[in-house]
């Protein structure tokens, strides 16, 4: 009698145990987002790096999963003649498959921090994107993001 109520009390343990291990696996389960960029350009050129290799458009990022972030480096070159500028920015246009890009959290984001560019200077940009840790993880989730590029002349 003792001895079923220890295998009762085991195979309940056991039991409970494999129950909470599913919960956790469908709590934690993550999925990878596949994203494209486009950028364009206004008064400054766009390159992969800094000797002027054009960035491929559209460009891929790394593939990005919840709670974590992928990068993509671009060397952004002052074209104007004579003229001194800064830079700013927008991303439009979230393409989201199959839901809406505002809803997904997934965010980008720029270390520019507003150096002036003299004519002919240029500077390393590194377009960080990130995933929130609760970003939605559909099956087949993708999206586009075209990311504008703007030099101000100062």
């Amino acid at each position: 009698m003792v001895m079923q109520k220890r295998t009762v009390a085991i195979a309940l343990a056991v039991a409970l145990m494999l129950m909470i291990a599913s919960v956790l696996a469908l709590l934690s389960s993550t999925k990878q987002v596949p994203t494209k960029g486009t950028i364009s350009a206004f008064r400054v050129a766009v390159y992969e790096n800094d000797t002027t290799t054009p960035v491929i458009t559209p460009f891929y990022f790394d593939w990005v999963s919840n709670g974590s972030t992928t990068y993509r480096d671009i060397y952004v070159k002052n074209q104007q003649g004579a003229k001194s500028m800064t830079l700013s920015w927008t991303v439009t246009d979230w393409v989201a498959v199959p839901s809406n890009g505002s809803s997904i959290g997934v965010t980008l984001t720029w270390n520019y921090a507003g150096a002036i560019l003299a004519p002919g200077d240029g500077l390393a940009v590194r377009l960080t994107l990130t995933a929130a840790d609760n970003a939605e993880t559909q099956t087949g989730l993708s999206f586009d993001v075209n990311i504008n590029i703007i030099g101000t002349e100062v």
